[in-house]
């Protein structure tokens, strides 16, 4: 049986494309993934691509099985490191092939540590990035904001609990408005933008931010 493979292509810029992800998808005769991710391997596309949306993902995956299952090689593009926020792609390609690989890449998750010197072993990280109930995860980041013990790196959900939205739930909740957060829009692409401040400021910030959006909440000095 074929194996389907569900390949990490980095934050976006093709440099951080690992020399395994390069090679899987240069031969693949299907490469299946949303916008960014297809746009990200595109240097390395040689067979067919096709395009993922939010309403089409289902169908397209079933026949991208019905491909894996006439022996053609099939690879699937992840933004970044499907272990970090891709578990409902990586889920979905399960509920249509038995036989799945997931391979390794650089999250901007990752890129975040790296530059701010975190030590990703003593953060928490959370993403919101899933449909259905968030409240469980909602109520992780209340808890460990007001402990103030850790770092916490989080995904924000497009388009209802983005970065403003997430800086509110928490002050609504008690935690100080002077605590450090940081926001980091479309790393290592086009248009990169960080903004460092206070969580008070976030919470009244207006302007519109990137669906490709990190918020980094610095530990209280307590």
């Amino acid at each position: 049986m074929n194996t389907i493979y569900v390949a990490g292509v980095g934050p976006g810029d093709p440099s951080y494309l690992t020399a395994q992800a390069m090679r899987l998808i240069s031969e693949a005769d299907v490469v299946a993934g949303f916008n960014l991710p297809l746009e990200t391997a595109a240097g390395h596309i040689k067979g067919k691509q096709v395009l993922l949306t939010y309403k089409n993902q289902e169908e397209e995956l079933a026949k991208l099985a019905q491909r894996a299952a006439a022996g053609k090689r099939c690879v699937v593009c992840a933004q970044g490191d499907a272990s970090f926020s891709g578990r409902e792609l990586i889920d979905r390609v399960r509920a249509v092939w038995p036989q799945v690989e997931v391979v390794p890449g650089v999250s901007s998750v990752q890129v975040v540590c790296a530059r701010t010197g975190l030590e990703m072993e003593r953060a928490l990280f959370l993403t919101f990035h899933k449909r259905g109930d968030t409240e469980p995860d909602r109520r992780e980041l209340i808890a460990a904001a007001l402990e103030g013990r850790r770092d916490v790196i989080a995904l924000p959900r497009p388009w209802d609990f983005m970065p403003a939205a997430m800086a509110q739930l928490l002050l609504d909740e008690g935690v100080p408005p002077e605590r450090p957060a940081v926001v980091y829009q479309r790393l290592t692409l086009p248009g990169e933008q960080v903004d460092e401040g206070k969580l008070g400021d976030l919470a009244r910030c207006t302007g519109e931010f990137s669906d490709l959006s990190i918020v980094l909440l610095r530990r209280s000095s307590l």
